[in-house]
């Protein structure tokens, strides 16, 4: 049974999204609901020399590549007879976006849900383990704890602040020569199991980043101390049991994670979506990317070949792709530069009340998506290395990012609930007191 809160979520199951002829505005119309329709147990072979856990990520994959039938209510749920390294079989729900948001639909799924050792009983959310540790360290050690990090944070702010000033890194192997920022470059990676980061994160109390700060320190030491060996003519096989690295070595590094799939996989997304659903915004996302990626390309060139052709193609597609990139941002992310709003160049539902915050990010947006000019000019700011002035480039991208994807949930969030898809409070399927006893 679900509760009255989540009856709206349960009803969209049993409903399809259709156009009114009337004024064309999309409304849910009851329909009756075939669960062979919707039930799918497709056949594994178990036999293949493949592990269960890759069959079911390839198998969700493959899923996500394929879209739902409009003509039906738009949910389906797939069952994997096979065993897995974390459980006996594994249960896919995937739901149209159109149904609710993300936690509203886990607020439905929980609450039909029930605990196996009592089935009268919701299931339980385990806690987090900050707040569980807390918790046991009680407000003193909590306190304590705070003010450590508070401290930690100032240490990092004044270090930063001295670094970018005055103090520099010690001469070692890795240094490179006077201009090795404008030779050609080679990116080297490593993939990793986020898995087994888990299980060591978990072991030890740490985080993930801790875990790959401590990897990447260990291996730049090991590497360090073979080079400073094979400079002092030392056996080769000694660089594992001596230590040859010099006391008090400074230096800076920047440790790159990606937990994303490849860049191209984007483009074949918008364009499997654009053939699936025939919507030109797909294809126009598509070039996008393909934009960004010219542009890219042609920086690139430029560093290895500054010719003055080349500098003209950077300008040229740097320029065109920096226009296709804030006209996505404003119009199709953000939902603002309307010239028929109530609410000037902006649109007409906003969450904020100060209407100013906007108009300064849509100009705090412009001045960081236009920093790749830097990368043409090469500018040079006092004391400030080139790469740390390249270092500060890519954290101002980081905090455009996360400063687009608040308007770009905002807006999308409102266009949900404009067209019935979700709603502004998410009821949980927990109550405060127990009741119905």
């Amino acid at each position: 049974m679900v509760d009255r809160e989540h009856r709206p979520y349960q009803q969209k199951i049993k409903q399809l999204l259709v156009t009114d002829e009337k004024d064309g505005k999309m409304k849910w119309v009851r329909t009756q609901v075939d669960l062979s329709n919707h039930v799918r147990i497709p056949k594994i072979d178990v036999n293949m020399n493949i592990s269960p856990d890759k069959i079911v990520e390839d198998y969700v994959s493959n899923l996500t590549k394929t879209s739902l039938d409009m003509s039906k209510p738009l949910w389906d749920l797939h069952l994997l007879n096979i065993k897995t390294s974390q459980a006996e079989a594994t249960g896919v729900f995937r739901i149209h976006h159109s149904m609710g948001d993300g936690t509203s639909l886990m607020s439905l799924l929980l609450a039909c849900t029930r605990q196996m050792a009592n089935p009268q009983a919701l299931p339980t959310i385990p806690t987090a383990l900050k707040d569980r540790k807390c918790r046991q360290l009680g407000f003193g050690g909590c306190f304590w704890n705070h003010q450590k990090m508070l401290w930690n944070t100032l240490v990092d702010i004044v270090m930063f602040m001295c670094t970018a000033l005055f103090l520099k890194d010690t001469t070692t192997p890795l240094t490179g020569p006077p201009g090795v920022e404008f030779t050609p470059r080679r990116f080297i990676h490593r993939t990793v199991s986020l898995e087994d980061m888990k299980l060591i994160k978990n072991h030890l109390n740490a985080t993930i980043n801790d875990v790959a700060l401590g990897v990447t320190e260990a291996g730049l030491s090991r590497y360090l101390n073979r080079k400073y060996g094979e400079l002092q003519k030392k056996d080769a096989g000694s660089f594992e049991n001596q230590n040859y690295l010099p006391k008090k070595i400074r230096m800076r590094s920047t440790l790159l994670i990606n937990l994303r799939p490849a860049g191209i996989q984007d483009l074949a997304k918008c364009g499997r979506r654009w053939v699936d659903e025939h919507d030109p915004n797909h294809l126009a996302n598509l070039g996008k990317y393909v934009s960004a990626m010219v542009a890219a390309g042609a920086r690139i060139s430029y560093s290895t070949n500054p010719s003055t052709v080349w500098f003209i193609t950077v300008l040229v597609t740097s320029l065109a792709a920096t226009v296709y990139q804030l006209y996505w941002d404003f119009v199709k992310d953000w939902g603002v530069l309307n010239p028929k709003s109530n609410n000037l160049w902006l649109r007409d539902d906003l969450i904020l009340k100060n209407k100013s915050i906007y108009y300064v990010s849509i100009v705090f947006n412009v001045v960081l998506r236009v920093a790749w000019v830097e990368t043409v000019l090469n500018f040079r700011v006092g004391l400030v290395e080139s790469r740390l002035l390249e270092f500060l480039l890519a954290s101002l991208e980081v905090i455009r990012r996360g400063h687009w994807n608040f308007y770009r949930i905002e807006n999308e969030h409102l266009n949900n609930v404009g067209k019935f898809r979700a709603v502004k409070t998410v009821p949980l399927p927990f109550r405060e007191t127990d009741s119905d006893g």
